[in-house]
């Protein structure tokens, strides 16, 4: 009889034990990863030929100039339709460096005068250039929102998936012995927010930097 009351003793606690356990097993996490949406990719373009100096004005420009940043998104297409107004912008650079070389200014348009497709050749010490081609652009900002999102406009997906924001740069003009640099830099993180800026750059010491900047639209 013992025997038979330490048995059923033992079946309780183990059956007891096992509910227990059960019980106090964490369920599966049953939850939404916003983050975790998956966008459509789309492939580079092919890249237009520019020199090496212009991807170093670049790079020195991002790596003094956006400072912290672990990424850093970038248009593919230059933006070209940020012509600089050449009166104000002249004239405060003559008060303000009277060695400014008037080439550059010049050079800045020739180089301008159409969209040019970079390569993925910025190098940065800190931060990583992700390349944004302009067939992503197209996609996003010609529908409506994606994720079903009523009223807004598609083009909110993009700063969704980019949600650093991103930058577009101009062409480089040069001076003509290419110690002097002009370049216009656009951001933008938002449908309606976003800045641009005209700078001037000036090699020294081996590295390019800005001397003089002007903002040039605000939004």
């Amino acid at each position: 009889m013992k025997q038979d009351w330490l048995l059923i003793l033992s079946v309780s606690v183990f059956l007891f034990s096992g509910c227990k356990k059960k019980q106090d097993e964490p369920g599966p996490i049953n939850h939404i990863n916003e983050q975790a949406r998956v966008y459509p990719s789309f492939q580079l373009e092919k890249e237009d030929t520019l020199s090496d100096e212009e991807y170093k004005v670049y790079a020195d420009f991002f790596s003094t100039n956006v400072n912290g940043a672990r990424v850093i998104n970038l248009s593919q297409q230059t933006n070209h339709w940020n012509t600089i107004p050449e009166n104000s912008y002249f004239d405060t650079l003559r008060k303000t460096h009277g060695e400014f070389d008037s080439t550059t200014f010049a050079n800045y348009h020739t180089a301008n005068n159409k969209a040019y497709i970079l390569g993925n050749k910025i190098n940065l010490p800190s931060a990583k250039v992700v390349l944004i081609p302009s067939s992503e652009f197209t996609h996003y900002f010609s529908h409506k929102d994606p994720f079903g999102n009523e009223g807004l406009e598609h083009g909110q997906g993009l700063y969704n998936k980019y949600s650093e924001g991103y930058y577009s740069v101009s062409r480089v003009g040069f001076n003509a012995g290419k110690t002097e640099a002009l370049i216009s830099i656009s951001y933008s993180s938002g449908q309606q927010q976003g800045s641009g800026l005209i700078a001037l750059l000036k090699k020294i010491n081996g590295r390019w930097v800005v001397i003089h900047e002007m903002n040039h639209w605000l939004t």
